[in-house]
């Protein structure tokens, strides 16, 4: 009688442990998943379009549309060994540029990092011609925000940020479909230092020209690329 009582105690001990392993398990996968899911590759092919003030050099910004991994409006300051080369590209016509595939998480998270990128006269995925290719470096962010097919607004919103004590960048925060990517420069002095948003009047219709005379009409806003096309 003892003999069976003691193996009914270790039965049921075995039992109890068998399901605290698995119960314990079970938890580590749905932690790990959970941690996978919150930290997921954005690993690709991420194009940008380059824009450029005499004073305040070169920047980089992302060539956003409403899909996963391109849905951020990303814009960060660049450096590269030769300026002059891109000076006198900038000139000419629109340059575009494709780094080698890397995660965007890494500049959503603010990260310096340099990679090996090609530059392009015109844009890249319509016809624009490769020039050379170099090291650059992704020295800061400027702008980080990720894209939300479902916003939309009565004004066209864009948004502010400073490169130095006098000078800002805006970026049009893109709405719903129809809408557009708009980037450039303004200086501080047209815009109030303590807003990180512009309000302008939304433009009649969705073409180059109209949006351009749009927001240069909003605090003399110096428009540097517009972008329709992505987001009809």
């Amino acid at each position: 009688m003892k003999i069976f009582f003691i193996k009914s105690i270790i039965a049921s001990l075995l039992v109890a442990s068998f399901l605290t392993a698995s119960f314990i398990s079970t938890n580590a996968q749905a932690n790990n998943s959970n941690s996978q899911h919150g930290n997921h590759s954005l690993m690709g092919s991420h194009g940008m379009v380059l824009i450029h003030h005499p004073e305040e050099g070169f920047f980089a910004s992302h060539l956003p549309l409403y899909r996963t991994p391109h849905d951020y409006q990303l814009i960060y300051k660049i450096q590269i060994a030769e300026p002059d080369k891109l000076a006198d590209l900038i000139k000419n016509d629109m340059v575009t540029l494709l780094p080698a595939n890397f995660d965007l998480s890494r500049l959503i998270a603010g990260e310096r990092f340099s990679i090996n990128t090609t530059f392009f006269q015109g844009h890249f995925e319509r016809g624009g011609k490769s020039q050379f290719s170099t090291d650059m470096t992704f020295e800061k962010p400027i702008l980080i925000k990720k894209v939300s097919p479902t916003f939309t607004a009565k004004k066209a919103t864009a948004y502010l940020a400073p490169v130095s004590a006098q000078l800002a960048i805006f970026a049009h925060r893109i709405q719903k479909s129809p809408s557009f990517d708009a980037i450039g420069f303004v200086e501080s002095a047209m815009v109030n230092n303590m807003v990180d948003t512009l309000m302008c009047d939304k433009p009649s219709k969705l073409r180059v020209e109209t949006i351009k005379a749009k927001l240069e009409a909003c605090a003399k806003l110096d428009v540097k690329y517009i972008e329709t096309q992505d987001f009809k």
